[in-house]
């Protein structure tokens, strides 16, 4: 499954890994889901994350997998979501959205991103199903028709980049209300995808931003998110004393996402990061109690640190002007001792 929509990139959010069961076995999912995958969180886990989660400061709650809508729980916990006041976004491959689904999900949701490839063939090719495309488009237009705000979700490679003009013209035709560009990662699946290893770090990115604003000039109807930054970004990110952050409004301050998989370990940032630097497991505690010991115990000033370090390693090595700064922070290991 894709990232879910950055639709609260100024709020803190709550990146949600239910399950890792998905009908779809892609070649570029980076959490390695598929028919065959039974991991999965229950709603006895979900409902106090949930209510942790709100209290320490996380707004946006982004729902992923796995195919979050092939969970048989969803429905369980997604009201417990609504009724705290989080805005609720999901991400997924489309196919088993009908209209009495849209209809059921459209009181508790506010955004519903579904993943494109690319031009049928393309995205069938990728997505391993000759009807993975036509039942994407399906799932869209009784998404749209429940008056649900609607994104598409493009992994962009390198040979997907020719393919830009078309997703921009598709997805202004559907009046979509979001596109969603995301930079290939070489995580999960995706790793033995050889144009990740092969193209240099920042090199997707920045045409990638290029290309969308050159294009999307002509396609100005469908607003375009690239999940890229400038390298020029970075100080002011890296360079916050660790004292301020540890005495400002606590583990949401120094991580804009929370990433929880289907296994229940809580991660800072990024799918992928180092463990070394997790926040711990559902499974041994609360996240209310895996916070505090966390940004007790060092854990906040190790993640700090790995941050900083990132940052100098690409100042040496860097030949572009955008990056996607979460991937970086998964790509490399923590040089820092983090409680385990």
């Amino acid at each position: 499954m894709d990232a879910p929509v950055a639709s609260g990139a100024l709020r803190p959010i709550l990146q949600l890994h239910a399950t890792r069961h998905c009908n779809l076995a892609c070649a570029h999912c980076y959490t390695k889901s598929g028919p065959d995958a039974r991991e999965a969180l229950m709603p006895d886990t979900i409902v106090p994350l949930l209510e942790d989660a709100w209290a320490l400061g996380y707004r946006v709650l982004s729902v992923s997998g796995g195919e979050p809508l092939i969970d048989r729980h969803l429905f369980e916990w997604l009201p417990t979501a609504r009724s705290l006041g989080f805005q609720i976004d999901i991400a997924t491959n489309g196919l088993l959205v009908t209209p009495a689904l849209a209809a059921r999900l459209a009181p508790l949701v506010d955004i519903v991103a579904v993943s494109i490839d690319g031009p049928p063939e393309a995205h069938n090719e990728l997505r391993r199903s000759r009807v993975a495309f036509a039942g994407a488009e399906r799932g869209l237009r009784a998404l749209k028709a429940a008056g649900i705000v609607t994104a598409v979700i493009h992994t962009a490679r390198a040979d997907s980049l020719v393919h830009l003009r078309w997703l921009f013209g598709w997805a202004r035709d559907l009046d979509l209300h979001l596109l969603q560009l995301h930079p290939l990662e070489a995580s999960g699946r995706a790793f033995a995808m050889h144009e990740a290893l092969e193209d240099s770090e920042g090199s997707l990115a920045t045409r990638l931003m290029l290309l969308s604003g050159i294009i999307g000039a002509d396609h100005a109807t469908v607003p375009v998110h690239v999940d890229a930054v400038p390298f020029a970004m970075l100080d002011a990110i890296c360079d916050r004393p660790v004292e301020i952050l540890l005495a400002g409004s606590g583990v949401a301050s120094l991580c804009d996402t929370l990433v929880v998989g289907s296994d229940g370990a809580v991660m800072p940032l990024v799918h992928g990061i180092d463990p070394a630097l997790s926040l711990g497991s559902l499974h041994g505690a609360r996240l209310s109690m895996l916070a505090a010991r966390w940004m007790a115990d060092g854990g906040a000033a190790a993640l700090v640190q790995h941050q900083r370090n990132v940052r100098d390693d690409l100042r040496e090595t860097l030949q572009w002007p955008y990056f996607g700064w979460h991937a970086a922070l998964a790509a490399r290991p923590a040089r820092v001792l983090a409680p385990g």
